[in-house]
């Protein structure tokens, strides 16, 4: 954006900045719907000169407990939007989301990836699924504990992720 913007005054480009700063503030954003300007301040500035604040002995203050009370209902609405947004998101990216519970003594097949194979034994050929394995213990919804043959020496925890029911 502030490439074009600069053009061919490329050796003033930091007098631009403010202009563009003022353009970003007073872009909708797509989450809250509203700009940076609109949830910050409860209004939206037509000119630079709309944000200079006046000078003590000009400020009228009939409308002050309204416009607050207006300000405080746009930040409300800012996070009511997010809320909203986040909770869309969060809902497309867990459409796909399998739950995996495994109880202790469970037997799994794991999927060793390329770190857990010792060095110099890993060949794209080789099976990487293991097993099958005793869960010893659940560390976490995420982690488990796994009895596996002392040979393999690698560390006996696997994410959930890597585990599948045998």
């Amino acid at each position: 954006m502030l490439r074009c913007l600069v053009g061919s005054n490329v050796k003033t480009w930091d007098l631009i900045i403010p202009q563009a700063k003022f353009a970003y503030n007073n872009s909708v954003n797509r989450s809250t719907k509203k700009t940076p300007f609109e949830a910050a301040y409860g209004l939206r500035p037509q000119h630079v000169l709309d944000l200079v604040t006046l000078p003590q002995e000009m400020r009228v203050s009939d409308e002050g407990e309204a416009f607050a009370n207006h300000v405080k209902r746009v930040h409300e609405e800012v996070k009511a939007a997010i809320k909203a947004s986040n909770e869309s998101y969060a809902a497309a990216a867990n459409q796909h989301w399998r739950i995996k519970d495994f109880e202790e003594s469970d037997m799994v097949l794991v999927h060793l990836r390329r770190d857990r194979f010792p060095k110099g034994t890993y060949h794209k050929l080789k099976s990487k699924k293991f097993g099958p394995c005793k869960v010893l213990k659940k560390i976490s919804s995420n982690a488990y504990m796994l009895e596996l043959p002392p040979d393999l020496q690698i560390s006996p925890i696997f994410n959930v992720s890597d585990l599948y029911l045998f």
